[in-house]
């Protein structure tokens, strides 16, 4: 009798041990895999940063220009049309310069008179500082502090040399055969007056 109660003390004891080692064993393995998990969490959150987009910087450069006037019937034979509209397609501005679609009817050097003007061998090649354009071009100029915007509707020959030596290309507006409300060639003398071609 006495062996068989030590057998189940030894029984039980080894149940004990058994149990223990299994909690013992659970409890490493748990705090194991937390550091596993540990470890691979970051200790930081990661901040991407962006480079800011800097937009390029737009350098505007003045050149000088010399803007004269043409109007219908003045002494170069101006009519009511220009090389692509008629004044009737035209409104005046506050200025006394026809407009079209609200920018200043003018008439430059064009690849069209290079072409076609009757006049254009007495031109000679364009000068290398000149600038020369297509029809419904546009042109950003100031005059007496102010910007605008002029559309190239018609030609112009002596915008397309040094008519008399001069050396700074002229730029006609188109205007209509009264005086003007600027300073710009007041009166019906074609005139001319300094101003600033806006290049971007």
């Amino acid at each position: 009798m006495k062996q068989r109660s030590y057998k189940r003390v030894i029984g039980a004891l080894v149940i004990i041990i058994l149990a223990l080692i299994i909690i013992i064993l659970g409890e490493t393995i748990r705090i194991s895999g937390e550091s596993v998990i540990k470890e691979v969490e970051p200790k930081y959150t990661e901040t991407i940063i962006r480079p800011k987009v800097i937009e390029p910087i737009t350098e505007i450069s003045l050149i000088d220009i010399t803007l004269t006037r043409y109007y219908p019937n003045d002494s170069t034979g101006s009519d009511k049309c220009t090389a692509t509209k008629c004044t009737s397609d035209f409104e005046v501005n506050d200025k006394g310069w026809f407009t079209y679609q609200g920018k200043v009817v003018m008439a430059t050097a064009t690849y069209a008179c290079q072409k076609y003007c009757k006049n254009r061998a007495k031109y000679g090649p364009l000068p290398s500082d000149y600038r020369i354009y297509n029809f419904y071009d546009e042109i950003q100029f100031e005059l007496e502090g102010a910007k605008y915007t002029g559309i190239v509707l018609d030609s112009c020959g002596a915008c397309m040399w040094n008519i008399n030596g001069e050396k700074i290309q002229r730029y006609d507006i188109y205007t209509p055969s009264g005086k003007t409300n600027s300073s710009l060639i007041q009166g019906k003398n074609v005139g001319k007056t300094s101003a600033k071609l806006v290049l971007d």
